[in-house]
């Protein structure tokens, strides 16, 4: 009797485990095509699968969504897109020049992102979305630029990774760069070097800080000149002196006392927070700490609780014990945080 209660406990708990497995694998869509670019006039057919197990999965509802007031093209039941035929997309350009007047344009872009949607038609099953671009060639399809967001000292320099997609005979790799200070509207574009400058050396580009020692913030606009409407920014957090993780809420040099070789030091503990100078969340961890000190946790995200402890007595030496925790920023850039740590040892 025991024993046939038992397997049908067993079964019971495997059927639980199937379900919980299948849930935790829940089934959604992805969308392929054989390009994500399409040329206007043109048809791309799109396709939906289902993961698992990855097969062609027709039970959709296909809708596209892009630039209000405009021809974003259509698609129809089976996933076949039809791109327009002209591109009717124009946005005013607003620039500042060195004499301080404002200059607006109007400009009709190039290209237009449009994002198909695949919805299915069976509850449980998690949708899908893809971006394409439309383009009328020439054309510039896409302006990318890394690091999206760096943190700098003043008169340093930062390699930037700029890319420019483009399409056609004759499209321009041409890029004008912007530099706004507290906002990227027109009226905060500077041109006077005080919110710091691009330095090109061969294909490469360097953001280089301005030299004035203050805080501030600089978002980086790359432009395509071939077509205004496609750009890429960053943002630079430019600092007086170099970023550094602090700990706060202790004092730097931390004594704990005296304890005896070999006995029980339970309770023996501080806590702190360890942040950042720049008040952002940096990732940090742990590489020094002494044979007979415990930290928790080893690594975190600033802000973080971190608490230290005496973790054993056996490794002390008798007379006076000294040694260092060490944070390191993940972050490049980025002071390390220094504990200095001491306990008096007696046999």
């Amino acid at each position: 009797m025991f024993k046939k209660i038992t397997k049908s406990l067993l079964v019971i708990f495997l059927s639980l485990l199937i379900v919980n497995t299948a849930e935790a694998k829940k089934k959604k869509l992805i969308i392929k095509s054989s390009s994500s670019n399409i040329k206007v006039g043109e048809n791309e057919t799109f396709k939906a699968k289902i993961k698992p197990p990855g097969k062609n999965y027709k039970n959709v509802e296909w809708t596209i969504s892009g630039i209000s007031g405009i021809d974003n093209g259509i698609i129809d039941e089976s996933g076949v897109y039809t791109a327009p035929s002209v591109i009717t997309y124009t946005k005013i350009i607003t620039d500042r020049m060195d004499t301080n007047e404002y200059i607006t344009s109007t400009v009709t872009a190039k290209a237009i992102d449009v994002i198909i949607k695949a919805k299915s038609k069976k509850a449980g099953i998690k949708n899908a979305t893809k971006k394409i671009t439309v383009y009328d060639p020439p054309a510039v399809l896409d302006v990318s630029l890394k690091p999206a967001k760096f943190t700098i000292v003043v008169k340093k320099k930062q390699k930037l990774s700029l890319n420019v997609k483009k399409k056609g005979s004759g499209a321009s790799s041409d890029i004008s760069w912007h530099f706004f200070v507290g906002g990227k509207s027109a009226e905060n574009e500077v041109f006077d070097g005080s919110a710091g400058k691009i330095v090109k050396k061969g294909k490469k580009f360097y953001y280089k800080a301005p030299s004035k020692k203050e805080n501030k913030t600089v978002y980086i606009v790359a432009r395509s000149e071939l077509d205004k409407t496609r750009y890429a920014s960053a943002k630079a957090v430019v600092m007086k002196t170099k970023p550094k993780l602090l700990v706060s809420g202790i004092s730097p040099i931390v004594d704990f006392g005296t304890v005896k070789i070999g006995e029980d030091v339970t309770g023996r503990e501080r806590t702190f927070s360890l942040i950042s100078s720049t008040g952002e969340g940096v990732e940090w961890q742990v590489t020094n700490i002494p044979t007979w000190i415990a930290v928790e946790p080893l690594r975190d995200k600033t802000p973080s609780n971190v608490l230290i402890r005496i973790s054993s007595t056996s490794s002390l030496r008798p007379g006076f014990n000294q040694g260092v925790i060490v944070f390191k920023s993940q972050k490049t850039g980025y002071k390390k945080a220094k504990l200095k740590v001491f306990i008096n040892a007696t046999e």
